[in-house]
């Protein structure tokens, strides 16, 4: 695929995801920005985020340095919108490539992760805080890599708990290197103590989790996915579902290894929580067709059961790497590959799935 084509594919896939969480009924699609992959930024990676003004904010690749950027668009009357980089990564010490979504804390700051560099060479946690002005100030919150069980390498982005505590993943470091799941704790002076809640050990394990953690209602428990490991015999490397239970010291529990085949295998996103219950995700490969699923995990009497709620196979797309929003009864997502269209450089779909009279369509 040519470097303008995956820019342009991104660029509607990140189209499509925010006018699915704004508004589900309209359907509508319209490209907001075509990056360039110059000062713009290109390839953004991630779920975008909006605010309360209807503004969009996100992390790319490329930039001015070729680190990556913060971005933010802005909806102007005449139905365009304009983009304002918030901040750029030149590397070292700095931070490269966030891959993960940014949000948003109660006072307005974002935070987010950057893959690469750094302090120690894996990576950072870093804080962005308005200015009155428009600017933004960024500051870095950890970085990854500093003692030989920190995480390193994030993939994905955070989320807080009730506290106020960030939580996130990095797909290597750890004990094993096999990656990680951290808590950054803030202190009373502005500083962030960060604690390891879990390394992973490979084989049954699992390893690498991608995406961002999800907690429960009650923020008691967080979930997620390993892309490879697992216990299963014929599948090695298929990645696992697994929990973290915060009133047993974060115990990890796994909840559902992947077993290839109809299956499923190398879940690469996170996961989407709902009552009463349930967990979403998807597979970037297996299924009937070989080519991705979508999955649930439902909760009974304590025991957690996983089933594939639809396989693609081609033509309605292939190869998911992004998670699910959902909007009442029904998941919207975007797959990599796959669709009707005959062009190789212009590949990758917007689906929605509908429940309904007990199964999914």
């Amino acid at each position: 695929m040519s470097t303008s084509a995956r820019l342009g594919f991104l660029a509607l896939a990140l189209t499509a995801n925010l006018l699915v969480a704004s508004d589900a009924q309209a359907q509508s699609y319209k490209i907001l920005h075509f990056f360039t992959g110059y000062e713009d930024g290109s390839l953004p990676a991630d779920s975008p985020t909006l605010d309360a003004a209807g503004n969009l904010y996100g992390t790319s690749e490329g930039g001015y340095f070729g680190c990556g950027n913060v971005f933010k668009f802005s909806p102007k009357p005449d139905g365009t919108w304009i983009e304002t980089v918030l901040t750029t990564f030149c590397g070292g010490a700095d931070g490269d490539t966030p891959y993960g979504n940014v949000i948003f804390d109660k006072e307005g700051n974002l935070y987010g992760t950057t893959s690469g560099s750094g302090a120690f060479g894996g990576g950072t946690v870093f804080k962005l805080s308005p200015n009155p002005d428009g600017t933004w100030i960024r500051t870095t919150l950890h970085d990854f890599g500093g003692s030989p069980d920190d995480g390193a390498y994030s993939l994905g982005g955070v989320v807080f708990d009730g506290a106020g505590d960030l939580y996130g993943e990095t797909c290597g470091g750890g004990t094993t290197g096999d990656g990680s799941v951290y808590q950054l704790k803030p202190e009373r002076d502005g500083s962030w103590t960060e604690k390891v809640l879990h390394s992973f050990q490979s084989g049954a394990d699992g390893h690498c989790p991608a995406g961002s953690p999800t907690f429960d209602a009650a923020k008691n428990n967080l979930y997620g996915t390993t892309s490879g490991g697992g216990a299963n015999a014929q599948c090695s490397g298929c990645g696992i579902v697994f929990q973290l239970q915060r009133n047993q010291d974060w115990k990890e529990s796994v909840l559902h290894t992947f077993t290839g085949g109809a299956d499923g295998s190398q879940p690469s996103a996170g996961l989407t929580w709902a009552r009463p219950d349930t967990l979403y995700g998807t597979t970037f490969v297996g299924g009937t067709s070989g080519e991705g699923t979508v999955f649930q995990m439902v909760r009974a009497d304590n025991l957690w059961t996983e089933s594939v709620i639809h396989s693609f196979s081609g033509p309605d797309g292939a190869f998911p790497q992004s998670g699910l929003v959902l909007d009442g009864r029904n998941l919207y997502g975007t797959t990599s590959a796959g669709g009707m269209s005959h062009d190789p450089d212009a590949s990758g779909t917007v689906f929605k799935l509908e429940f309904s009279n007990g199964q999914w369509t």
